[in-house]
């Protein structure tokens, strides 16, 4: 089975008459993840009141083949850019989501959660702020969504009961229901058709045989029951499958259904009546799946299984198939006007599908137009150069050749320059015949003359010609139907007339006056005589002439003087000249058509982008009929428009920044600004001297096609008078960094084909704010730093000054007592010696073994002392020493006195011992290393000694080990190293531990003060 998707809209753009040639789908624009765009599987599109395409559906980069939970996104589009927008964070999963245009009240998402129920949030457009309908989830446990329509602006959901359907409708805050009815289930439910329309009544089908007419406000208005209709023949047997708006007509929506065949009525929304509609013979059994009011045009899209088409019908003409276009699938549609666009919308793509907006109509393409005259109501003579002469049909489109004929033979007319009516019906020339003619285009006579004089113009009784092609004027009186040959020798572009005097242009002599029988010729200085082309007079602009340079004059038939009535931008050839109805001159030219509103001296050029089919325009070709619409002749055609369409085409479009970047101060980060209401509200940011760099978007929403202008920017500084512009491309950001500080504005505009500025000029105050080293503040600081350091310096120098003698009194004085404190050491070394030198002595005389034992060991100790003693005071400080190079010099002097080899293991933190602390601790080292050498070491293999050094807050700790073999011996007295050990400890007010078990050890804690 075919699954068929109908379409509908209004192209009102096409005007009243559409040729069967043109195009019209001018061209479409596709949209994938490349370009930003990050949904697939859309469920719904809107536009909001603000012209952004709003899109929700599943998140595009999470890979369709994969059984995983699929992430729903929602994304802002501008007609150029995507901007994804941040969900209500439920902690629910969102399993599929939806979105509604709730009119004044903005938007409305609904999500659908797994295992919870459904709810729907406001969307603010301006904030992008969510707010939750708190009792949405009351109605929503009662009834379940079914379908949504809107009508007169005003959205309305259904929900369907157990044995009820409600209608609800939602403000900013809450939902109401509107409405409801009861109703019995039955097993012919039916989805939803399309429903909604401009008008205040739609048919809402609930299930098969069920029914309603609904209102705008909400409620229930009356059930549809088959004998309603008039088309069902046995009421009581027939249950209608569904009832589905497809048009509007005469203001009254048009439904169809299905009773055997495809039937249509109408819905007379005042009396509430329905009456039978003709068939649209083209709609079978097709599912209507949305539309718009429309008179004019049907588009219809079928989805068939290798390619879907797009198709557009002619309501005007029977439905005439005048546009196919193909497309790959279909999921959702959107739209913001249908006289200019359709989205369709599948898979992760957007197709984009801009609609022909020209309002320049193009009749008898290929053919070159030389003139036109009104016959009646949208019928026209139309004069080409060599193909003769067409009757057109601008309703139709339709343009049908003129037959004449001539005393029963067909004649063929060539070359006609203008066509003038008569009583009986019109005078037409060719290069040497005039010819009378009626309204059957039966010709009655021929006048002929035997010049090639082409042009051929009417001024009260008489028909002047002239022409490029031969030299002189002639006359031709309507009265006497005779010739009278001027005898100017002059070659004639064209005539015109203020009703006082004829006027012209020579081909090389330039303008001339003909009046009484006689030819002037004026020419302005600085104009050369064979520049001009086209001649044109208007009761309120006068006499205007045109040169091949796109130069208007004015010319002052009193004065005899010219002044400079306009000058082309892109000084194009102006060929014809015509005054609409509000005092615009429109122009036919060599590059398109032009219009120049005298009282604003404004400038608009329309050209092929407009519709305008050949450029290049004919003379004698410019035309206006009496509804004020214009004709305007090519070699390749005849354009002909309304010229307040054209007009009100280009408004007051509207350029907005779609997004700023800049760093955010408050929030100390780089931050996008997307939000409408923030965007519209903003005229300056500021950036700090840290960041100073920013980024901009802009974008045309009131524009279909926005890349149909051309877009320029610039940043002005403050202090200068003109800055360059740049050309911007609308895809592009505008980015600037590393401003210099100052003020800056930002400007935008957009520009049309002759890069004249539309609309306001979009601005944006930049603050780059001062590096702090560059203002006058950190200036004043650094000032004064430098004043307080020289003041400072100065008053040191004299203070040094000062302290200098009594400095060098003090360091006298230091050297001194170093020289003293030398002395000393010197002397307790040579005294220590001398003790040492008497104990060796006695201990040499002494017989008895243990005196002489003692004697050795108290000479040691001396020695010992006095090694000490030298260390402490050979280093550069005299009141402290370090105690990892003290122990180690000890260690070092120890080794020369005992030969028996010992490994040393140090732990020593670095740390300064003053000498009253330093010379007992020195004391209690130097004992233990000779206690641990003379007793500990006797049967020792590798004997080791550990020192560890280390402190805390508070105190030191001292802690020393041997390897040897401690052996106590009962009832000894204490041996002198011990004492001194002890001495030496109370000294340092410190507390020792010793172990005596196997090894020695001894801890020694001493407070630091």
């Amino acid at each position: 089975m075919k699954r068929i998707v109908l379409l509908f809209f209004i192209l009102t753009s096409l005007g009243s008459w559409s040729q069967k040639s043109n195009a019209f789908i001018d061209h479409r624009i596709i949209y994938t993840s490349s370009e930003g765009y990050n949904i697939t599987e859309p469920t719904a599109a809107v536009y909001d009141e603000l012209g952004w395409l709003w899109i929700v559906g599943n998140k595009a980069e999470q890979s369709e083949y994969l059984f995983e939970k699929k992430e729903i996104i929602i994304q802002r589009f501008d007609g150029v850019s995507f901007y994804d927008i941040a969900l209500p964070n439920s902690g629910k999963e969102i399993v599929t989501a939806f979105l509604f245009n709730n009119g004044i009240h903005g938007l409305l998402f609904r999500a659908d959660y797994k295992n919870a129920p459904s709810e729907i949030f406001h969307i603010d457009p301006k904030t992008l702020q969510f707010s939750k309908i708190e009792n949405y989830q009351n109605l929503e446990s009662k009834y379940g969504y079914h379908t949504s329509f809107i009508l007169n602006n005003q959205l309305t959901l259904v929900h369907l009961g157990k044995d009820e359907v409600a209608l609800i409708q939602i403000d900013d805050k809450e939902a109401k229901v509107t409405d409801r009815v009861s109703f019995t289930f039955n097993q012919g439910f039916n989805p939803a058709r399309a429903l909604s329309h401009e008008g205040t009544h739609t048919i809402l089908t609930i299930m098969k045989g069920v029914n309603y007419i609904v209102n705008d406000k909400g409620k229930f208005v009356k059930e549809l029951i088959p004998k309603d209709l008039p088309f069902v023949k046995n009421p009581e047997e027939i249950k209608l499958d569904f009832i589905s708006y497809i048009l509007t007509d005469d203001n009254q929506p048009v439904f169809y259904t299905v009773y055997g065949d495809p039937v249509f009525f109408k819905l007379d929304e005042e009396n509430l009546t329905v009456k039978e509609y003709p068939p649209l013979s083209f709609i079978r059994k097709k599912h209507l799946h949305f539309n718009a009011s429309n008179n004019h045009y049907y588009m219809t899209f079928e989805k068939k299984e290798e390619v879907s088409q797009l198709q557009m019908f002619d309501l005007n003409n029977n439905f005439e198939l005048l546009e196919t276009l193909e497309m790959d699938d279909y999921h959702i549609h959107a739209f913001k006007d249908m006289n200019k666009e359709l989205l369709i919308l599948y898979g992760n793509t957007i197709d984009r599908i801009v609609f022909n907006q020209n309002k320049i109509k193009t009749y008898l393409k290929g053919e070159s137009i030389r003139t036109v005259k009104e016959i009646s109501i949208d019928k026209y003579i139309v004069a080409t150069d060599n193909k003769g002469l067409y009757e057109l049909n601008t309703t139709t489109g339709e343009a049908e050749k003129i037959r004449f004929t001539y005393q029963g033979e067909e004649v063929f007319i060539t070359e006609p320059r203008e066509i003038i009516n008569t009583k009986q019906g019109y005078i037409f020339n060719d290069k040497t015949n005039l010819y009378e003619v009626d309204r059957s285009y039966e010709i009655h006579e021929k006048y002929t003359h035997p010049l090639w004089l082409e042009v051929t113009f009417q001024f009260g009784d008489t028909i002047f010609k002239g022409g490029v092609h031969h030299l002189g004027i002639q006359r031709f009186s309507l009265q006497d139907k005779s010739y009278h040959f001027l005898g100017i020798g002059t070659q004639v572009r064209e005539f015109a007339t203020n009703g006082k005097s004829l006027f012209g242009i020579s081909v090389n002599e330039g303008p001339f006056e003909y009046k009484n029988g006689k030819i002037t010729f004026y020419v302005p200085e600085e104009e050369a005589s064979n520049n001009f082309l086209s001649i044109f007079y208007d009761k309120k602009l006068g006499l205007l002439l045109s040169t091949k340079q796109g130069k208007i004059y004015s010319f002052d038939p009193q004065t005899k003087t010219f002044t400079l009535f306009y000058q082309d931008t892109i000084k194009a050839s102006v060929v014809g000249m015509i005054t609409d109805d509000s005092g615009i001159l429109w122009m036919n030219t060599y590059a398109g058509i032009t219009s120049y509103d005298p009282s604003t001296q404004e400038e608009k050029r329309y050209t092929k982008k407009d519709g305008v089919y050949e450029l290049e325009g004919n003379r004698y070709s410019t035309y206006k009929d009496s509804k004020g619409n214009i004709f305007m002749g090519s070699f390749k055609g005849l354009s002909f428009f309304d010229p307040k369409e054209l007009e009100n085409e280009e408004k007051e479009l509207k350029l907005k920044f779609t997004e700023l970047s800049f760093f955010d101060t408050e929030e100390s980060l780089w931050k996008a600004h997307n939000k409408p209401g923030f965007l519209n509200s903003v005229d300056e940011i500021s950036l700090p001297s840290y960041n100073q760099r920013f980024s901009a978007r802009v974008s045309f929403l009131d524009a279909v096609d926005a890349k149909n202008y051309n877009y320029r920017y610039r940043l002005v500084k403050e202090s200068e008078k003109e800055t360059a512009w740049n050309k911007l491309y609308l895809e592009n950001e505008i980015v600037f960094s590393n401003l210099s500080a100052g003020t800056y504005t930002l400007q935008v505009e957009v520009l049309s084909s002759i890069n004249k500025r539309i609309g306001k000029t979009l601005e944006l105050q930049i603050v780059s704010q001062q590096i702090f080293y560059k203002t006058w503040w950190f200036f004043l600081i650094i000032l004064l730093l430098i004043i307080g350091v020289f003041s400072y310096l100065f008053y040191q120098f004299k203070s040094k000054q000062k302290l200098y003698a009594a400095n060098e009194i003090a360091m006298n004085e230091a050297k001194i007592k170093e020289a003293m404190m030398l002395e000393i050491h010197h002397r307790i070394k040579n005294n220590l010696q001398v003790v040492s030198g008497l104990l060796s002595l006695q201990a040499f005389d002494s017989k008895d073994k243990e005196l002489k034992a003692k004697l050795q060991d108290s000479q040691g100790r001396i020695e010992s002392i006095a090694g000490i003693h030298n260390i402490l005071y050979k280093g550069d400080s005299q009141e402290a020493v370090v105690v990892e190079e003290y122990f180690n010099d000890i260690i070092s002097y120890n080794k020369t006195l005992f030969t028996q080899e010992v490994a040393y293991n140090l732990s020593i933190a670095h740390v300064e011992l003053s000498m009253d602390k330093a010379i007992p601790l020195a004391l209690i080292l130097n004992e233990l290393i000779n206690n641990s050498h003379k007793h500990a070491f006797d049967n020792t293999e590798n004997p080791s000694i550990h020192v560890q050094f280390k402190e805390d807050k508070t105190s030191y700790t001292f802690l020393y080990v041997d390897s040897g073999t401690f052996k106590e011996k009962v009832g000894e007295r204490i041996s002198m190293g011990m004492k001194i050990i002890s001495m030496m400890i109370s000294q340092l007010k410190g507390k020792d531990s010793i172990q005596e078990e196997g090894s020695f050890q001894m801890e020694l804690v001493f407070p630091k003060v």
